[in-house]
């Protein structure tokens, strides 16, 4: 029995000791995509310099900083709100929570011209700052300017402290908070930009459709010599007056009165490159609404 009384006694030590374990946390150190640089100067307390790269274009990343909403996704789960304009600049207030901290919260200036500028007006964060700037590359599978460079330059001016021990925020907690916050954003930049690559693509399927397979004949015939500028112009004035294809037109005066020379050379190639299948349906309504525009055609 007494065997029987230490046995029991074991089994729930071990009973405990595994129902404390599994309680435990375990803590799983986050790792950064990112690359930052940690500095200081005389003016601010903590200057973090981050650059990271995502697969998604320059210009779509463009749609994304350039409105303080989306903007607001560079830092994780910061929230704004009471967003006002006046002139070409933005002021909003912004909520950024932090891991282990109370969220940061401010008043907030945002301008942008070649580059995306955000001023913390008071708070925990007052006089601090971030720039975003970006930059075109590669994408990943080689598409020529398919991906994007982000740069982040954010200047501290005093590290904010917390009640509760005085916890004081740390470099690693505001990295996070731009790395996770540049993994949210770059999803939903590439959910924005399939959406216009899939309207692109509608756009150019119904400009191909419209196009007569007798225009190709004529842009062959053009490009060899066989017809005269001014009687391939005439056919592409006769397709806009039909309506059969569509220009980016925005005015201009209809000069190709001025004889076969008005179109210039590079279109003649254009056309003939057209013809055989090497510039797209595209490429070729762009190089013609240019020169409807200035009065070419």
């Amino acid at each position: 029995m007494g065997d029987n009384l230490i046995f029991n006694s074991l089994s729930q030590r071990l009973i405990l000791i595994v129902i404390f374990i599994g309680m435990t946390p375990i803590f799983i150190p986050y790792v950064f995509a990112m690359e930052c640089q940690q500095s200081s100067d005389s003016s601010f307390e903590l200057i973090l310099d981050c650059i990271d790269t995502i697969d998604v274009k320059k210009d779509t990343m463009e749609l994304m900083y350039g409105d303080i909403s989306k903007f607001s996704s560079s830092l994780e789960g910061a929230k704004v709100y009471d967003v006002r304009f006046e002139d070409s600049v933005t002021f909003a207030t912004l909520e950024i929570p932090l891991p282990l901290v109370n969220d940061l919260k401010s008043d907030v200036k945002f301008t942008k011209s070649s580059n995306y500028y955000l001023e913390f007006l008071n708070g925990d964060l007052s006089g601090s700052s971030l720039l975003i700037s970006l930059r075109e590359i590669n994408g990943y599978d080689g598409t020529k300017n398919g991906a994007s460079e982000v740069s982040f330059s954010f200047k501290i001016n005093k590290v904010p402290c917390f009640a509760f021990g005085l916890k004081c925020g740390t470099a690693e907690d505001f990295e996070y908070a731009l790395d996770r916050g540049l993994y949210l954003i770059e999803s939903k930049a590439k959910e924005l930009q399939g959406n216009l690559d899939k309207k692109n693509e509608i756009q150019i399927n119904s400009i191909s459709s419209n196009i007569p397979d007798w225009l190709k004949i004529n842009a062959k015939w053009y490009s060899m010599g066989m017809i005269s500028g001014k009687e391939f112009a005439h056919s592409i004035q006769f397709l806009i007056k039909e309506e059969l294809i569509q220009m980016d037109k925005t005015g201009g005066t209809n000069k190709s009165s001025l004889g076969e020379d008005a179109i210039p050379e590079w279109m003649q190639k254009s056309t003939g490159w057209w013809a055989d299948g090497l510039v797209s349906d595209a490429e070729f309504i762009s190089g013609l609404s240019h020169l409807v525009n200035i009065g070419v055609i």
